[in-house]
């Protein structure tokens, strides 16, 4: 398959990119580079390439080592960007796009979208290494459900594959959000932001603490978030055509109920190893006012439990040898109050669904010496799923107040096998020139054999210089909703059996510069090819998933981080043009319309401390490309195309320094989001668009001791 965009324009994007990008390029700085830099102290940017990731080989490696493209947000950046959950972090990310449908962040990688009701399933999310889906439906929380925010030490980002070391989803992205240790904590914060729109509040509380234990050389971590967030008060935009479809209609009664739980015990000493006990609940309940069944329905709850206990040892039973074992049990499925309502009056629909599982993992690495290494490994996961058995719940409108029904035949359970084993090599081929090879099988029980593969080459070309060429593929499974899905409503999903998984290949290479100990620079260009990708078709009144379409996606990327006096900033940026092939209802290939993908994006920040006052300020942009329609929307209005218009976002953070009071410390922030108002447009299904939050207000304070 042939790209399909002009090859002229293609090369002189590429060539533009890999020369100018460092200079409108971004890595977050680490905590450790800026903990006991003075104010007005030239900060050595240097130390960013020292920084230590582990998401790219499951080793410690510094980032310009590591072989993959990746991202870092320190526990710093979210205190001074005033970031709310991983997903606000996450928007300034070069080659990420994210959608808000006021239920769940959707999250885009590089041209391609999540897609309907997908919510960042073609990314990888994991707690300390541990994934961390909503199993019912094989997405993904970013939200502040995943986690509390005080318990983030950093997150680590690849943008790529990642399957021939995580498996299946790895797709186009993993992320790898790490806590803090006990140590790093000796004692607890409280954490509370209030605020929101006019006539719409906003807030959330949070309580984080760590120890170390050191008559057991173990650590304790802990920490616990519930909020509350006023959604109502929100139409179709101005920019969609479906406005004047859905005129003087607006969200109503529509509060969000986030929460989370994390807890560990960790390294605590056995005979056998160093043994870690960790445990998540993740709470997820709105009104779900944009969902493409039933926009506005006023009536309908969605409420998602997510719930996972790990254990797992590391140990060291040979002098170069290095092994870990774990095992976790997950479960997913919608809370007691979830409510559906598909517009009629006289009763709601209730989903009686739920997905629990077991894994097991073990895994083995033998380090020649200090830099080169063999590991080998196998996981096993066993996931049952009760599929939707749906019920009428009556209203009283109904006069029937309380009664239930089942409304067609009962869910089906499926039970999902799945095998894996992997290998991986690290070896340096000269001095300084290491190649990363990596093969992994995964072998499941409904949708069959993947085999996927990756390869990294990273070199220091020049002192503070260093060039990384990359390949690697991966797959995305069908979720238990797109194979046997049942339509909810006339219209509705339907699952396909015969689906299968979704492919990618991406080859890039990245520049990794620091030319000046105040300024560090990274540029890198990529190409994906997406084979079987999932879509929808009309069928019999309803849309069946099936593999629909092929794509091919080119990017540029660029980040930078500087520092001058006593300003610091970040500026990156993202180009790319996506290409695809669409399956007609023959099976011809014809071609298909652009992604619902802007194709530029650019973020920037500047920070800096107010001298007179003991106070810091931090304002961030976002200016995001026009965004084409989806598919569906596309089909819903007439096969008549359009686009939703850049956006230009402006946040603005002001944050103190800590003050002592009593045997803590307090300190406070106030956020303004979106300071012009911009009209954020984001394509949306089921013939509406999203809007995003209008201009909002936050408080924040925090007690530490």
């Amino acid at each position: 398959m042939k790209l399909m965009v002009p090859r002229v324009s293609v090369f002189a994007a590429l060539l533009f990119g890999l020369v100018a990008s460092p200079a409108f390029a971004a890595v977050p700085a680490p905590a450790s580079a800026t903990e006991g830099t003075a104010e007005g102290e030239e900060l050595d940017l240097e130390a960013l390439f020292n920084t230590q990731v582990e998401v790219a080989t499951k080793k410690a490696q510094s980032l310009s080592e590591a072989p993959a493209v990746v991202t870092v947000i320190t526990a710093e950046d979210i205190r001074e960007r005033g970031y709310t959950s991983v997903a606000d972090a996450l928007r300034a990310v070069p080659g990420f796009y994210l959608v808000d449908d006021h239920l769940l962040p959707s999250l885009g990688v590089r041209g391609v979208p999540s897609g309907q009701r997908a919510w960042s399933r073609i990314v990888k999310v994991m707690l300390d290494g541990t994934p961390i889906p909503y199993l019912p439906e094989a997405t993904n929380f970013l939200g502040p459900e995943l986690i509390p925010l005080g318990l983030v030490k950093r997150i680590e980002i690849i943008r790529g594959p990642g399957s021939a070391l995580y498996g299946a989803d790895a797709f186009l992205g993993v992320i790898n959000v790490v806590t803090k240790r006990g140590e790093d904590m000796t004692g607890a914060n409280a954490s509370v932001w209030a605020g929101g729109r006019p006539g719409h509040g906003r807030a959330q509380a949070s309580v984080a603490a760590g120890f170390p234990l050191p008559k057991i050389e173990g650590e304790v971590v802990a920490g616990a978030l519930a909020g509350i967030d006023d959604r109502s008060g929100y139409g179709v935009p101005d920019a969609s055509p479906f406005a004047t479809r859905f005129a003087n209609q607006v969200s109503q009664n529509d509060l969000a109920w986030p929460g989370s739980f994390f807890g560990r015990v960790g390294n605590l000493a056995t005979p056998l190893g160093a043994l870690a006990v960790e445990g998540a609940y993740q709470h997820v309940s709105a009104g779900g006012e944009f969902q493409d069944f039933h926009p506005f329905s006023q009536n309908s709850r969605i409420t998602l439990e997510n719930r996972l206990l790990h254990a797992a040892l590391r140990g060291q039973p040979l002098d170069k040898l290095s092994a870990n074992v774990s095992v976790g049990y997950a479960s997913g499925a919608p809370g007691a109050d979830d409510r559906l309502s598909t517009g009629n009056p006289n009763y709601t629909i209730r989903r009686d669904m739920g997905s629990d599982g077991l894994n097991a993992a073990a895994e083995a690495s033998y380090a020649f010496d200090q830099r080169n290494s063999l590991t080998a490994g196998a996981d096993f996961a066993r996931t049952n799923h009760r599929l939707p058995t749906y019920y009428d719940v009556f209203t009283a409108a109904s006069g029937r107040a309380g009664e239930q029904t089942q409304d067609g035949p009962a869910g089906e359970a499926r039970t999902f096998d799945n095998l894996g084993v992997y290998s991986q090599g690290i070896l340096y081929v000269l001095e300084d020139t290491a190649l990363t090879l990596g093969v992994r099988m995964d072998a499941h029980n409904v949708y069959g054999n993947v085999f996927n593969s990756r390869a990294g080459l990273v070199s220091p070309l020049l002192p503070n210089l260093s060039g990384k060429l990359l390949y690697g593929s991966s797959f995305k499974a069908p979720s238990p909703q797109q194979l046997f899905g049942k339509p909810l409503v006339f219209g509705d999903i339907l699952g396909n059996p015969d689906l299968k998984p979704e492919q990618a290949q991406t080859v890039e290479a990245a520049l990794l510069w620091a030319p000046l100990r105040q300024l560090d620079l990274v540029a890198n260009a990529y190409y994906s090819h997406v084979t079987d990708k999932i879509g929808f078709v009309a069928q019999g009144g309803n849309s069946r998933a099936v593999n629909q379409s092929q794509l091919d996606s080119v990017g540029l990327e660029g980040e930078a981080k500087w520092r001058w006096r006593f300003l610091h900033g970040s500026v990156n940026t993202s180009v790319q043009t996506t290409a695809s092939l669409d399956q007609d209802t023959a099976g011809a290939s014809v071609p298909g319309r652009p992604e619902a993908y802007p194709t530029y994006m650019l973020n920037a920040g500047v920070g800096a401390p107010l001298g007179f006052v003991p106070l810091g300020a931090y304002l961030e942009s976002r200016l995001v490309g026009a965004v084409p329609a989806t598919q569906g929307n596309f089909a819903t209005n007439g096969l008549v195309d359009y686009a939703l218009p850049p956006v230009l976002l402006l946040d603005f953070t002001l944050s103190s320094k800590e003050w002592t009071l009593g045997d803590g410390a307090l300190s406070a922030s106030v956020k303004l989001a979106n300071i012009l108002d911009s009209a954020d447009a984001q394509p949306g299904f089921g013939g509406i668009d999203y809007p995003g939050a209008g201009r909002t207000l936050l408080l924040r304070l925090d007690y530490a001791w």
